[in-house]
């Protein structure tokens, strides 16, 4: 038998997952594991682009050039990106893989659990995202007009 893993079915009902798991095989979830990945790319790079996390930056705007300052945005984005990607995949991967040493739980048998865990971290960092979006705060970025 088969079963589709969506994150709105097992959210509320983590052991229905856990009796899917042991009597079912899973479908589309290599599909949600991408959705997550781009999701949180999307996430941390709207992020950085909007200021947050930028505030080592700051003496950079007045002790270097307007180019200077600019290509160490570029930077930063950059490394939030790969960031995001470290992030999500130690909590995907590699938080599985620890749950599975100390439980003797199968890997795969986590990894569903784990992909509604860093769903729920990204959504976590959507809205404080959203809630300075809509202050229209620009956060640790003061070289932005607000």
């Amino acid at each position: 038998m088969f079963f589709n893993f969506t994150f709105q079915q097992y959210l509320t009902n983590p052991h229905r997952l856990a009796d899917d798991l042991q009597t079912s095989t899973m479908h589309g979830f290599r599909k949600r594991i991408v959705f997550v990945f781009l999701a949180g790319l999307l996430l941390f790079g709207a992020r950085s682009w909007w200021g947050m996390g930028t505030e080592s930056l700051t003496p950079l705007l007045t002790t270097t050039t307007t180019a200077d300052y600019t290509i160490a945005r570029y930077a930063a984005f950059l490394g939030t990106i790969l960031w995001s990607i470290i992030y999500l995949s130690f909590h995907f991967f590699g938080f599985a893989y620890i749950l599975k040493v100390v439980t003797k739980i199968p890997f795969k048998k986590l990894l569903p659990l784990q992909i509604i865990i860093a769903s729920l971290l990204l959504m976590e960092k959507a809205l404080v995202f959203i809630v300075f979006l809509m202050k229209g705060v620009r956060k640790f970025s003061p070289g932005h007009p607000q």
